[in-house]
Protein backbone atom coordinates (compact mmCIF):
# COMPACT_ATOMS: atom_id res chain seq x y z
CA UNK A 1 0.00 0.00 0.00
CA UNK A 2 1.10 3.54 -0.68
CA UNK A 3 0.62 5.95 2.18
CA UNK A 4 -0.72 9.29 0.94
CA UNK A 5 1.60 12.03 2.20
CA UNK A 6 0.00 14.67 4.39
CA UNK A 7 0.72 17.15 1.63
CA UNK A 8 -2.06 15.54 -0.40
CA UNK A 9 -4.65 15.53 2.33
CA UNK A 10 -6.57 18.76 2.60
CA UNK A 11 -5.46 21.42 5.01
CA UNK A 12 -9.02 21.19 6.23
CA UNK A 13 -7.83 18.42 8.49
CA UNK A 14 -5.65 20.91 10.27
CA UNK A 15 -7.13 24.41 9.98
CA UNK A 16 -10.29 25.62 8.27
CA UNK A 17 -9.46 28.90 6.51
CA UNK A 18 -11.64 31.78 7.65
CA UNK A 19 -12.58 32.57 4.04
CA UNK A 20 -14.37 29.24 3.79
CA UNK A 21 -16.49 29.85 6.89
CA UNK A 22 -19.67 31.06 5.14
CA UNK A 23 -19.68 27.98 2.91
CA UNK A 24 -19.58 25.66 5.91
CA UNK A 25 -22.33 27.60 7.64
CA UNK A 26 -24.57 26.90 4.62
CA UNK A 27 -23.60 23.25 4.30
CA UNK A 28 -26.21 22.09 6.77
CA UNK A 29 -25.09 19.38 9.18
CA UNK A 30 -21.75 18.52 7.53
CA UNK A 31 -18.22 19.58 8.37
CA UNK A 32 -14.84 19.15 6.67
CA UNK A 33 -13.05 15.86 6.12
CA UNK A 34 -10.48 14.61 3.63
CA UNK A 35 -9.96 16.27 0.23
CA UNK A 36 -8.12 14.33 -2.49
CA UNK A 37 -6.39 16.15 -5.33
CA UNK A 38 -4.07 13.47 -6.69
CA UNK A 39 -2.94 9.88 -6.28
CA UNK A 40 -0.11 10.66 -3.88
CA UNK A 41 2.42 10.11 -6.67
CA UNK A 42 2.15 13.56 -8.19
CA UNK A 43 -0.54 12.68 -10.75
CA UNK A 44 -3.48 15.05 -10.39
CA UNK A 45 -7.10 13.99 -10.71
CA UNK A 46 -8.81 15.28 -13.84
CA UNK A 47 -12.58 15.56 -13.97
CA UNK A 48 -13.37 12.76 -11.48
CA UNK A 49 -17.01 11.81 -12.09
CA UNK A 50 -17.54 8.74 -9.92
CA UNK A 51 -17.11 7.68 -6.29
CA UNK A 52 -18.11 4.69 -4.18
CA UNK A 53 -17.48 4.29 -0.46
CA UNK A 54 -18.55 1.47 1.86
CA UNK A 55 -17.09 2.68 5.15
CA UNK A 56 -13.59 1.46 4.34
CA UNK A 57 -13.07 1.11 0.60
CA UNK A 58 -13.12 4.29 -1.48
CA UNK A 59 -13.04 4.01 -5.26
CA UNK A 60 -12.61 7.02 -7.54
CA UNK A 61 -13.37 7.15 -11.26
CA UNK A 62 -10.69 9.58 -12.45
CA UNK A 63 -12.56 10.10 -15.67
CA UNK A 64 -10.39 12.23 -17.94
CA UNK A 65 -7.33 10.22 -16.94
CA UNK A 66 -9.17 6.96 -17.82
CA UNK A 67 -8.29 5.23 -14.57
CA UNK A 68 -9.73 3.95 -11.32
CA UNK A 69 -8.10 4.64 -7.97
CA UNK A 70 -8.69 2.18 -5.12
CA UNK A 71 -8.17 3.59 -1.61
CA UNK A 72 -8.85 2.60 1.95
CA UNK A 73 -10.32 5.40 4.03
CA UNK A 74 -10.72 4.92 7.77
CA UNK A 75 -11.53 8.11 9.60
CA UNK A 76 -8.93 10.52 8.22
CA UNK A 77 -6.40 7.84 7.32
CA UNK A 78 -6.19 7.52 3.53
CA UNK A 79 -4.13 4.94 1.64
CA UNK A 80 -3.86 4.26 -2.08
CA UNK A 81 -4.13 0.52 -2.67
CA UNK A 82 -4.30 0.25 -6.45
CA UNK A 83 -4.33 2.32 -9.62
CA UNK A 84 -6.16 0.62 -12.49
CA UNK A 85 -5.30 2.24 -15.81
CA UNK A 86 -7.95 1.79 -18.49
CA UNK A 87 -7.97 2.04 -22.25
CA UNK A 88 -8.05 5.70 -23.30
CA UNK A 89 -11.34 5.03 -25.07
CA UNK A 90 -12.95 4.26 -21.71
CA UNK A 91 -14.25 7.15 -19.61
CA UNK A 92 -15.25 5.78 -16.19
CA UNK A 93 -18.14 7.53 -14.47
CA UNK A 94 -20.71 6.08 -12.03
CA UNK A 95 -19.17 3.53 -9.62
CA UNK A 96 -21.09 0.97 -7.56
CA UNK A 97 -20.16 -1.97 -5.34
CA UNK A 98 -21.66 -5.27 -6.49
CA UNK A 99 -23.35 -7.71 -4.14
CA UNK A 100 -20.39 -10.12 -4.42
CA UNK A 101 -17.85 -7.45 -3.49
CA UNK A 102 -16.88 -6.69 -7.08
CA UNK A 103 -16.92 -3.18 -8.52
CA UNK A 104 -19.18 -2.01 -11.35
CA UNK A 105 -18.27 1.06 -13.38
CA UNK A 106 -20.28 2.89 -16.04
CA UNK A 107 -18.27 3.84 -19.15
CA UNK A 108 -19.86 7.09 -20.31
CA UNK A 109 -18.21 6.82 -23.74
CA UNK A 110 -19.08 3.25 -24.62
CA UNK A 111 -22.35 3.23 -22.61
CA UNK A 112 -21.25 -0.06 -21.08
CA UNK A 113 -21.05 -1.30 -17.51
CA UNK A 114 -17.64 -2.75 -16.72
CA UNK A 115 -16.92 -5.19 -13.91
CA UNK A 116 -13.72 -5.20 -11.82
CA UNK A 117 -12.53 -7.37 -8.98
CA UNK A 118 -11.54 -5.96 -5.60
CA UNK A 119 -7.92 -5.78 -6.72
CA UNK A 120 -8.78 -3.55 -9.67
CA UNK A 121 -8.51 -6.27 -12.33
CA UNK A 122 -11.00 -5.93 -15.18
CA UNK A 123 -13.41 -8.86 -15.45
CA UNK A 124 -15.24 -7.71 -18.59
CA UNK A 125 -18.52 -6.04 -19.56
CA UNK A 126 -21.94 -6.76 -18.15
CA UNK A 127 -23.77 -8.42 -21.04
CA UNK A 128 -27.56 -8.08 -20.90
CA UNK A 129 -29.48 -11.22 -21.84
CA UNK A 130 -33.14 -11.71 -22.72
CA UNK A 131 -34.17 -8.05 -22.93
CA UNK A 132 -37.51 -7.80 -24.79
CA UNK A 133 -38.49 -5.25 -27.40
CA UNK A 134 -35.85 -3.26 -29.21
CA UNK A 135 -32.50 -4.98 -29.45
CA UNK A 136 -30.85 -1.61 -28.86
CA UNK A 137 -30.27 -0.53 -25.28
CA UNK A 138 -28.52 2.72 -24.34
CA UNK A 139 -27.69 2.86 -20.65
CA UNK A 140 -27.42 6.31 -19.11
CA UNK A 141 -26.99 5.26 -15.47
CA UNK A 142 -27.37 2.29 -13.15
CA UNK A 143 -27.56 1.18 -9.53
CA UNK A 144 -27.17 -2.08 -7.63
CA UNK A 145 -30.03 -2.85 -5.24
CA UNK A 146 -29.91 -4.72 -1.94
CA UNK A 147 -30.33 -8.11 -3.59
CA UNK A 148 -27.55 -7.48 -6.11
CA UNK A 149 -29.87 -6.83 -9.07
CA UNK A 150 -28.87 -4.23 -11.64
CA UNK A 151 -31.29 -1.30 -12.04
CA UNK A 152 -30.57 0.19 -15.47
CA UNK A 153 -31.72 3.49 -16.97
CA UNK A 154 -32.32 2.73 -20.67
CA UNK A 155 -32.89 6.13 -22.30
CA UNK A 156 -33.26 4.64 -25.79
CA UNK A 157 -35.98 2.22 -24.75
CA UNK A 158 -37.55 4.81 -22.41
CA UNK A 159 -37.62 2.37 -19.55
CA UNK A 160 -35.90 1.05 -16.48
CA UNK A 161 -34.56 -2.49 -16.82
CA UNK A 162 -34.09 -4.81 -13.85
CA UNK A 163 -31.56 -7.57 -14.43
CA UNK A 164 -29.84 -10.12 -12.25
CA UNK A 165 -26.25 -9.82 -11.13
CA UNK A 166 -25.09 -11.60 -14.32
CA UNK A 167 -27.19 -9.40 -16.62
CA UNK A 168 -30.17 -11.73 -17.15
CA UNK A 169 -33.37 -9.74 -17.73
CA UNK A 170 -36.04 -9.91 -15.00
CA UNK A 171 -38.54 -7.16 -15.74
CA UNK A 172 -38.95 -3.62 -17.01
CA UNK A 173 -40.83 -0.47 -16.04
CA UNK A 174 -41.59 2.06 -18.81
CA UNK A 175 -41.10 5.77 -18.38
CA UNK A 176 -44.36 7.71 -17.92
CA UNK A 177 -46.23 8.79 -21.05
CA UNK A 178 -45.12 12.37 -20.61
CA UNK A 179 -41.65 13.36 -19.38
CA UNK A 180 -38.87 15.80 -20.16
CA UNK A 181 -35.49 14.11 -19.70
CA UNK A 182 -34.84 11.37 -17.17
CA UNK A 183 -31.25 11.98 -16.09
CA UNK A 184 -30.75 9.51 -13.24
CA UNK A 185 -32.28 6.90 -10.98
CA UNK A 186 -31.77 5.55 -7.48
CA UNK A 187 -33.17 2.70 -5.39
CA UNK A 188 -33.88 2.72 -1.66
CA UNK A 189 -33.66 -0.05 0.92
CA UNK A 190 -37.33 -0.94 0.32
CA UNK A 191 -36.67 -1.62 -3.35
CA UNK A 192 -38.49 1.52 -4.51
CA UNK A 193 -36.95 2.95 -7.68
CA UNK A 194 -36.84 6.74 -8.02
CA UNK A 195 -36.33 8.78 -11.20
CA UNK A 196 -35.44 12.44 -11.55
CA UNK A 197 -36.76 14.35 -14.56
CA UNK A 198 -34.26 17.17 -15.08
CA UNK A 199 -36.35 19.17 -17.54
CA UNK A 200 -39.55 19.06 -15.48
CA UNK A 201 -37.68 19.09 -12.15
CA UNK A 202 -39.93 16.29 -10.96
CA UNK A 203 -39.39 13.21 -8.82
CA UNK A 204 -41.06 9.92 -9.84
CA UNK A 205 -41.14 6.53 -8.14
CA UNK A 206 -42.17 2.91 -8.59
CA UNK A 207 -42.50 0.57 -5.60
CA UNK A 208 -40.74 -2.79 -5.71
CA UNK A 209 -43.84 -4.51 -7.12
CA UNK A 210 -45.07 -1.63 -9.32
CA UNK A 211 -45.30 -1.67 -13.12
CA UNK A 212 -45.48 2.11 -13.63
CA UNK A 213 -43.78 5.24 -12.37
CA UNK A 214 -45.94 7.84 -10.65
CA UNK A 215 -45.08 11.39 -9.53
CA UNK A 216 -43.83 11.79 -5.98
CA UNK A 217 -43.71 15.55 -6.25
CA UNK A 218 -45.00 18.37 -8.36
CA UNK A 219 -42.52 20.65 -10.07
CA UNK A 220 -39.44 21.33 -7.93
CA UNK A 221 -38.27 24.25 -10.07
CA UNK A 222 -38.40 26.59 -7.10
CA UNK A 223 -35.55 24.63 -5.47
CA UNK A 224 -33.87 22.83 -8.41
CA UNK A 225 -32.27 24.36 -11.51
CA UNK A 226 -31.08 21.21 -13.30
CA UNK A 227 -30.71 18.01 -11.25
CA UNK A 228 -28.37 15.44 -12.81
CA UNK A 229 -27.59 12.81 -10.16
CA UNK A 230 -29.39 11.31 -7.18
CA UNK A 231 -28.67 9.04 -4.23
CA UNK A 232 -30.73 7.80 -1.28
CA UNK A 233 -29.35 7.18 2.19
CA UNK A 234 -30.36 4.39 4.55
CA UNK A 235 -32.85 6.73 6.25
CA UNK A 236 -34.71 7.31 2.99
CA UNK A 237 -33.48 10.87 2.41
CA UNK A 238 -33.01 11.73 -1.27
CA UNK A 239 -29.91 13.70 -2.29
CA UNK A 240 -30.10 15.50 -5.65
CA UNK A 241 -27.04 17.00 -7.32
CA UNK A 242 -28.17 20.31 -8.84
CA UNK A 243 -25.52 20.82 -11.48
CA UNK A 244 -26.45 24.39 -12.44
CA UNK A 245 -26.09 25.70 -8.88
CA UNK A 246 -23.34 23.24 -7.87
CA UNK A 247 -25.31 22.38 -4.76
CA UNK A 248 -27.05 19.35 -3.28
CA UNK A 249 -30.73 19.46 -2.41
CA UNK A 250 -32.08 16.99 0.14
CA UNK A 251 -35.68 15.76 -0.07
CA UNK A 252 -37.70 13.53 2.18
CA UNK A 253 -39.16 10.31 0.81
CA UNK A 254 -42.49 12.08 0.09
CA UNK A 255 -40.72 14.64 -2.10
CA UNK A 256 -40.86 17.49 0.41
CA UNK A 257 -37.81 19.73 0.72
CA UNK A 258 -35.51 19.26 3.73
CA UNK A 259 -32.36 21.30 3.14
CA UNK A 260 -29.79 22.64 0.71
CA UNK A 261 -26.11 21.73 1.03
CA UNK A 262 -23.06 23.62 -0.25
CA UNK A 263 -22.56 26.39 -2.79
CA UNK A 264 -20.64 26.96 -6.00
CA UNK A 265 -16.98 27.89 -5.79
CA UNK A 266 -13.36 26.84 -6.06
CA UNK A 267 -12.33 26.86 -2.41
CA UNK A 268 -12.49 23.73 -0.31
CA UNK A 269 -15.97 23.30 1.10
CA UNK A 270 -17.49 24.58 -2.16
CA UNK A 271 -18.38 22.60 -5.29
CA UNK A 272 -18.04 23.22 -9.02
CA UNK A 273 -20.21 21.04 -11.26
CA UNK A 274 -20.18 17.99 -8.98
CA UNK A 275 -20.98 14.57 -10.46
CA UNK A 276 -21.62 11.39 -8.45
CA UNK A 277 -22.03 11.47 -4.68
CA UNK A 278 -22.03 8.63 -2.15
CA UNK A 279 -24.14 8.99 0.99
CA UNK A 280 -24.34 5.58 2.72
CA UNK A 281 -26.09 6.12 6.04
CA UNK A 282 -25.89 9.89 5.60
CA UNK A 283 -23.16 10.34 8.22
CA UNK A 284 -20.53 10.94 5.54
CA UNK A 285 -20.86 12.54 2.12
CA UNK A 286 -18.28 11.67 -0.53
CA UNK A 287 -18.51 13.94 -3.57
CA UNK A 288 -16.84 13.78 -6.97
CA UNK A 289 -16.21 17.52 -7.24
CA UNK A 290 -15.64 17.12 -10.97
CA UNK A 291 -14.72 20.55 -12.30
CA UNK A 292 -12.61 21.29 -9.23
CA UNK A 293 -10.64 18.12 -10.08
CA UNK A 294 -10.92 16.69 -6.59
CA UNK A 295 -12.85 14.40 -4.26
CA UNK A 296 -14.29 15.98 -1.12
CA UNK A 297 -15.38 14.01 1.93
CA UNK A 298 -17.70 15.66 4.44
CA UNK A 299 -18.59 14.32 7.88
CA UNK A 300 -21.90 14.80 9.66
CA UNK A 301 -21.61 17.09 12.65
CA UNK A 302 -22.42 15.55 16.01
Amino acid sequence: MLKIPLLYISALLLVIPAAVGPAWSQSGDYGPGVVIYDDGQGNNLSGPAGVAYDGERLIVADSRNSRLLFYTLRGKSLELVKEAKLDREIQPATVQFGKSGDVLVYDSKGKDILRFNTGGGKLGKVELKGVPGSSRVIIKSFRVDGSGDLILLDVYGRRVLIAGEKGVFKRQIPFPDEFGFISDLAVDNRGTIFLIDSVRSQLLAAASDASVFTPVSGSLRDILAYPTHMEIDSKGLIYLVDEETSSIKVLRRDGSFKQSLFNRGRKEGLLYYPAQICVGDGSRLVIADRDNNRIQVFVERE
